[in-house]
């Protein structure tokens, strides 16, 4: 083995065995986001999802969700990140994904976009959490946004607090 391989292969498993915590991953005006979900029991990660072929993604009975790393690339990372924030203030009070009723204002494309984007890949049974979570994640005060929502939506309960 050369030396340059076995540089590579040293380097590779020290990245791999060194500690790492997800959410210090994200951009800094995300990181509050990722350490707000975090302090309510959430594991926020970024990296790819399970599911082939998607970017984000939420999983309200695992607290967990994914960002895929080329959303930062792609230029669309605070609108995932915020869409699949959306989903787990939306499973806060129940363990289940429940519309808050939260119906910020878009504009006629938008409304068109989200609506051809939910009938092409969605169920309607989820058509109301992902057409909230889409007009979230438009607003150009997303990440204001999504702040306020996890503090009215999701308190942080004594036992998570601890953690």
């Amino acid at each position: 083995m050369s030396r340059i391989s076995f540089a590579i292969r040293s380097s590779l498993a020290l990245a791999l065995l060194a500690p790492f915590k997800p959410a210090l991953a994200f951009p800094a005006n995300l990181q509050p986001i990722a350490d707000a979900l975090e302090q309510r029991g959430w594991t926020v990660l970024l990296q790819a999802p399970p599911r082939k072929g998607i970017y984000g993604m939420a999983n309200s009975k695992k607290k967990t969700i994914w960002v895929h790393p080329i959303t930062e690339a792609m230029g669309i990372m605070p609108q995932t990140f915020v869409h699949e924030a959306v989903h787990a203030v939306q499973a806060c009070k129940t363990g289940k994904m429940k519309p808050l009723g939260y119906r910020p204002p878009v504009g006629y494309a938008v409304d068109r976009a989200v609506f051809n984007t939910l009938y092409r890949n969605y169920s309607s049974r989820k058509w109301d959490i992902e057409k909230e979570a889409f007009a979230i994640q438009a607003q150009p005060n997303r990440t204001t946004l999504i702040m306020d929502l996890i503090v009215e939506h999701c308190p942080i309960k004594p036992d998570e607090q601890a953690a």
